[in-house]
């Protein structure tokens, strides 16, 4: 699931926001944002009255797809823009 939110993302501040960033810094700021929000998620869990637990190791897959979403678009970036700009000329 924090693949595709980092993936989502990362494609959509580049093609869609407002503020210029470069390209490291989008993606940096992306992983952050999903790193974050994985985080606060898990802080959430550790509330006895939402009856969940918290869990490090899910902290850490929930890291680990965000940051392997950013390398693989990194790598896929190029065939993303050609169908992105196929999309936007229909």
């Amino acid at each position: 699931m924090y693949f595709v939110f980092a993936l989502v993302l990362i494609h959509d501040s580049q093609h869609y926001s407002k503020i210029r960033l470069n390209h490291g810094q989008i993606i940096l700021i992306s992983v952050l944002i999903v790193i974050g929000w994985g985080g606060f998620l898990e802080i959430l869990q550790r509330i006895p009255s939402i009856h969940r637990d918290s869990d490090f190791f899910d902290f850490l897959a929930n890291t680990v797809g965000a940051v392997v979403a950013s390398l693989l678009y990194r790598i896929c970036e190029p065939l993303l823009n050609k169908i992105n700009n196929l999309i936007v000329k229909s």
